[in-house]
């Protein structure tokens, strides 16, 4: 494998490497480690507008217990490539083509020599493409989903309605046009209660312009509904210990759908996190670390 080229990374922190890899498709990602640790590498998959440096406090707990961490930035957020000249554009053709992301991470992992075994955490649409890499034997030792996106949270009309208006523009060609739904202050408050968070992402994509992604594209909601209903048809669960959590007061994602996995999954546990909202890693002090003892107790139990 060529040598991995140096990135920029524009966070505060110990023991970092970041790197560009290309896609079998020629996508060039933003991939970021921080290598030292003997228990095995914790590899996160972030959700829909997420980027490397959001995530610094998380790679500082695992790797204080001996892990070592490993996050990227999906095509079409970060710095990653993105798919037109609005980098505000959130926007995917098919979730299929997250997959080539999980097959480039997959062989940085090998060509850095990261420590085995290797253990995910994957939030939010990060869960969704995770669930589907699983079936393609993504090769880890266990798997804990935070919030994951197995199903977006509104009700029976709203979603007819949104999945047939975006469904008949798309097959029309008019895919990247923003859905009529932009971000505002309220919508980040949904994500999590804790003000210091939302002033630490706020002032992170103002320093960093290009780390901004905003609203979803109408051909991303119309891919993003297409595989949640894709992956709720397969009933076979993944062959591997599988922790589920999600907040007490999930504002984003579809919880029912989350359950209903679970209960045809025996492998799994499932966490409701009391007083939570959707991003369990971003929530108050003592909800965050609620959420990241329990995931560093489930990955130890599943060591070596």
């Amino acid at each position: 494998m060529t040598p991995l080229q140096t990135a920029p990374f524009f966070a505060k922190s110990k023991g970092h490497r970041s790197y560009w890899i290309k896609t079998r498709d020629q996508k060039r990602l933003r991939l970021v480690t921080w290598p030292q640790g003997q228990r095995g590498t914790v590899l996160l998959f972030n959700g829909r507008t997420e980027y490397c440096e959001k995530f610094i406090h998380v790679a500082a707990e695992y790797c204080r217990h001996g892990y070592a961490f490993l996050t990227f930035d999906w095509r079409g957020q970060g710095l990653s490539d993105r798919p037109s000249d609005d980098r505000t554009l959130c926007h995917v053709n098919d979730f299929v083509d997250f997959q080539l992301d999980v097959e480039a991470v997959q062989q940085a992992l090998d060509a850095l020599h990261l420590p085995q075994p290797v253990y995910l955490l994957a939030h939010s649409m990060g869960g969704c493409i995770a669930l589907r890499a699983l079936y393609q034997n993504l090769r880890v030792r266990a798997v804990h989903f935070a919030s994951p996106m197995w199903g977006i949270k509104m009700n029976k009309l709203s979603h007819v309605l949104v999945q047939l208006f975006c469904r008949t523009l798309s097959r029309m060609g008019f895919q990247m046009p923003h859905f009529p739904n932009p971000i505002s202050q309220q919508q980040y408050n949904r994500l999590t209660s804790d003000s210091d968070m939302l002033k630490m992402i706020n002032q992170q994509v103002t320093e960093r312009p290009d780390l901004y992604v905003g609203g979803p594209s109408m051909g991303w909601l119309d891919a993003a509904l297409r595989e949640c209903r894709n992956l709720a048809a397969i009933n076979e669960p993944p062959q591997c210990p599988t922790l589920i959590s999600v907040g007490e007061h999930e504002k984003i994602v579809d919880i029912t759908a989350i359950r209903r996995c679970h209960r045809r999954w025996p492998q799994s546990e499932l966490d409701i996190v009391g007083g939570a909202l959707h991003e369990l890693m971003m929530e108050r002090p003592e909800i965050r670390q609620k959420f990241l003892t329990r995931s560093l107790n489930f990955f130890l139990s599943q060591g070596p």
